[in-house]
């Protein structure tokens, strides 16, 4: 959650050992993560990974800052889990036509089944 999300994506394609594997853990689609480990490579001005025809593994130079990463990277995951209460609170305005009254009474009925709560009030 804190670190980069270069960051985040080298370390996913460590663990996950592919692009596409990391990015399905990540929720992200495989090009962003490319990218980001591109740019990660980029900005080191090292070739952190050897891509290979069924995924990619480190070389000397993303094995050495994967160790120097790794217990940083595991420590900021439990302080993360520690201080993310995993409550999240939106806030969403909706105007309408008054004469759509069909569509706003689909929203509370949905929302109703998804247990959300809804404060009516006008602005």
């Amino acid at each position: 959650m804190f670190f980069s999300r270069k960051l985040e994506a080298f370390m996913a394609v460590v663990e996950y050992g592919s692009l596409s594997k990391a990015a399905k853990v990540m929720n992200r689609t495989t090009p962003p993560v490319a990218k980001s480990i591109k740019d990660f490579e980029i900005s080191l001005g090292k070739r952190l990974f050897k891509r290979e025809k069924f995924g990619m593994s480190l070389t000397r130079e993303g094995m050495e800052l994967y160790n120097d990463l790794k217990d940083l990277y595991m420590q900021e995951k439990e302080i993360t889990k520690k201080h993310i209460s995993g409550t999240i609170c939106n806030k969403v305005n909706i105007f309408y036509d008054w004469g759509k009254s069909k569509y706003i009474a689909a929203l509370y009925r949905t929302a109703f089944k998804a247990g959300i709560q809804i404060k009516e009030g006008a602005i």
